[in-house]
């Protein structure tokens, strides 16, 4: 669990200047606790609207639970393969974008022949660098 509260027991900074999150019964004082969590590299962080570390404890919880659920409105990015990308890629991007767009169409060419089939996180580096070792 995440859960913390943002005041501090120390009354003075290392530098000296008062701290302004001083408070002398931390952590037993009246003040919200907050939680911080991090989830597919995204940060979540709020306050949790109550003194009661129990209490703050469980709202973290539920809120970790709603996101993992996918209830927070995150979207989940259907399957696709590498083929697939490759066409949105050309006809979204490279015709619209750049003067390569053939070259982009012959490199892709190539590579669908190995990774056409394959869902998008499925390719590792271990499967390009033995896609590698075939072309050579």
């Amino acid at each position: 669990m995440s859960v913390y509260k943002r005041c501090g027991r120390n009354e003075l900074l290392p530098d000296g200047k008062r701290n302004l999150w001083y408070c002398p019964t931390s952590p037993r004082c009246e003040h919200h606790w907050h939680f911080y969590f991090r989830v597919n590299s995204r940060r979540y962080r709020a306050s949790c609207e109550t003194a009661d570390k129990r209490q703050a404890q469980n709202i973290e919880a539920r809120e970790r639970a709603r996101i993992l659920d996918g209830r927070h409105g995150i979207r989940r990015q259907p399957d696709i393969t590498f083929k697939q990308f490759a066409e949105i890629y050309l006809r979204d991007h490279a015709e619209l974008h750049k003067r390569s767009v053939n070259r982009d169409r012959e490199i892709l060419t190539t590579l669908n022949r190995f990774f056409g089939q394959a869902i998008l996180h499925e390719i590792t580096p271990h499967r390009y660098l033995s896609m590698l070792h075939v072309i050579a």
